[in-house]
């Protein structure tokens, strides 16, 4: 045996975005047993504690809920997992380890045998667009991402202002084309946000489609793939995962 190395299989998986979260899936699925007997421990690293629900922006931009309904508690969906909130500032993969920095600790090394990097979902922040919209209707939002989560608050932010009868309106500006990681949703998501009266500007960017400043608000939905120092050789999925 290595000289310390552990006897159990570390997996460690970094974000908390669906690529984490599958892989935490596809785990227990091959690995269950092993995984439930000790003999393979999973970490999940995540910037936050919570996972954030894109499917309820609309009942909270509405009101119907509050802001905390949206999120579920990562240690309540990965039950089988060592969750770790922090940010992973750095990996050695000669060494096999990454340095993680903790809020209520000093940065530290964690070792791994698997590594796993997924993506972080940063949260829309639904609840401050619901008090802007409140106070200074009407307004024209434009709402930046093209995935599942930018198309739903795009429509949750049209039906806001239709319920009021307000003014406006709801741009929908991807930087590719509209959901080009789940096609099988792009025709009927496409068919709802143009029933709603929302605009979509495929591959763009900036903010107007002739670089003209020509909104009020501005919502942005994801963000660029974060590249962990350390990783920059790794081979990735578009939405930046390994």
């Amino acid at each position: 045996m290595t000289a310390g190395r552990s006897l159990v299989t570390r997996v460690v998986i970094v974000g908390n975005g669906p690529a984490g979260l599958a892989a935490y899936r596809a785990l227990l699925r091959a690995a269950g047993r092993a995984v439930r007997s000790g003999d393979v421990h999973l970490t999940v690293i995540s910037e936050t504690p919570d996972v954030h629900a894109p499917d309820l922006h609309a009942d909270v931009l509405a009101g119907h809920l509050p802001a905390e309904s949206a999120r579920t508690p990562l240690r309540t969906l990965l039950p089988r997992a060592t969750v770790l909130v922090g940010r992973v500032m750095q990996a050695d993969l000669t060494m096999q380890r990454l340095q993680v920095s903790r809020a209520d600790h000093d940065p530290c090394w964690l070792g791994f045998d698997h590594l796993i990097l997924g993506d972080d979902r940063p949260d829309a922040p639904t609840a401050a667009l619901a008090d802007r919209l409140s106070d200074h209707p009407p307004v024209r939002v434009t709402v930046l991402g093209g995935d599942v989560a930018g198309a739903e608050l795009a429509l949750a932010v049209r039906e806001w202002q239709r319920e009021r009868d307000l003014g406006g309106g709801v741009t929908l500006r991807c930087g590719g084309e509209l959901l080009s990681a789940q096609p099988g949703l792009s025709v009927p998501v496409r068919a709802a946000l143009g029933a709603a009266g929302v605009t979509i500007h495929e591959l763009a960017r900036g903010t107007g489609s002739d670089g003209r400043d020509d909104h009020d608000l501005t919502v942005v939905t994801d963000a660029a793939p974060h590249v962990l120092p350390g990783t920059e050789t790794l081979p990735r999925t578009p939405g930046g995962s390994c």
